[in-house]
């Protein structure tokens, strides 16, 4: 409440058996002396008894109240930690327990950190890898080397499990140069396609 006049004020609180009148969220030990305190364990509250003139005024008082959450039959304080189930790790807060994947013990000096949401582990993934071919064909390879090739066939570009990339090189002159008319990307069951003139399939 705002304008409140009080001879002295503070916070009763007992928490673990420390019963006491706290100013400033210390105790104080004078006051502790005079007033008789005798709150339940855990409990918090604004104190105010007319005893001495210290002409003491609260203006814009707020009272929180403690945070705690119970997980698995124990009780934890607000913004508490600790090894929760499946590897995840949680945390006491407002709105209740947060349970989450992670590890801190994991660092990536390149790529990107990922974690499992199913099986709760943390790893790196490397950065994304780019590679190319242009013109009667000049390619760059994913240690970004650049090369020409001339030979006239398929030719797998990139493969990561079932997903693939395939050039398809044709012959013009009857020699070299020769140029890429189709690229195939397959992923899966499925065939995406782009020919010359800008032609794109699936499975065609």
């Amino acid at each position: 409440s705002s304008g409140i006049n009080a001879e002295y004020g503070g916070i009763l609180r007992q928490n673990g058996g420390a019963a006491g009148i706290y100013v400033n969220n210390d105790i104080d030990e004078a006051l502790s002396a005079v007033v008789p305190v005798d709150p339940p364990t855990g409990a918090y509250g604004l104190f105010l008894q007319n005893v001495q003139g210290w002409n003491l005024v609260i203006e814009n008082l707020e009272i929180c109240t403690p945070i705690r959450c119970e997980y698995n039959g124990n009780t934890y304080e607000g913004g508490q930690f600790w090894d929760g189930e499946d590897g995840k790790t949680c945390q006491c807060t407002e709105s209740g327990v947060k349970c989450e994947c992670g590890d801190d013990s994991i660092t990536c000096t390149t790529g990107t950190k990922w974690t499992d949401p199913v099986e709760c582990e943390s790893r790196c993934i490397p950065a994304p890898g780019y590679c190319g071919g242009t013109g009667d064909p000049h390619y760059t390879n994913f240690d970004n080397k650049y090369f020409d090739f001339h030979g006239q066939c398929t030719y797998q570009a990139a493969s990561c499990g079932d997903f693939k990339v395939y050039f398809k090189n044709i012959d013009f002159h009857g020699r070299a140069p020769r140029y890429s008319r189709r690229i195939e990307v397959v992923f899966g069951n499925q065939v995406f396609a782009i020919e010359a003139g800008t032609v794109a399939q699936v499975d065609g």
